[in-house]
């Protein structure tokens, strides 16, 4: 028997298809299926809870041609966490549940974002970097912060 936590059906299988996939670059109907799976806000956190964040980046990262692709995926992940802090911050004092989520892949990002020539990339990469900076400000006195930097 599975465990709730993986048994996150069509999202997971998906999930498991892009993280696995053989190739550098996902197929434009594979993506685009994440990507419009993105637009609901339960898959976006069946997604994270999977681990796909990390997963998607170490895959960018290994990648030696950058997929576009994979980062409007990676975009629409960041605005979903975003909004959802946003939420946060007006309706309640909740500790916000994604803390820490986007803070170990900082430098890799901007690393892909000033080694890219592709400008695709360049503009998914600082759309996902653009979420991550505002949700981080919102945060800039916590000490956690000093950890980016080191």
């Amino acid at each position: 028997s599975h465990s709730n936590h993986n048994d996150s059906g069509g999202v997971g299988l998906v999930l498991g298809m892009i993280v696995n996939f053989p190739h550098e670059a996902l197929p434009k109907e594979l993506a685009a299926l994440a990507v419009n799976l993105t637009f609901a806000k339960a898959n976006c956190t069946i997604m994270i809870q999977n681990k796909a964040v990390s997963k998607m980046v170490e895959r960018l990262v290994s990648a030696k041609n950058k997929d576009p692709l994979l980062l409007k995926i990676l975009r629409n992940l960041s605005q979903f966490t975003y909004k959802m802090q946003e939420e946060g911050e007006i309706t309640s004092n909740i500790d916000y549940i994604y803390r820490g989520l986007w803070s170990p892949h900082v430098k890799s990002l901007i690393i892909v974002l000033v080694e890219s020539d592709n400008h695709e990339v360049t503009i998914e990469v600082s759309c996902v970097l653009h979420c991550i900076y505002i949700y981080i400000s919102l945060y800039i006195n916590d000490e956690k912060i000093n950890d980016l930097y080191t």
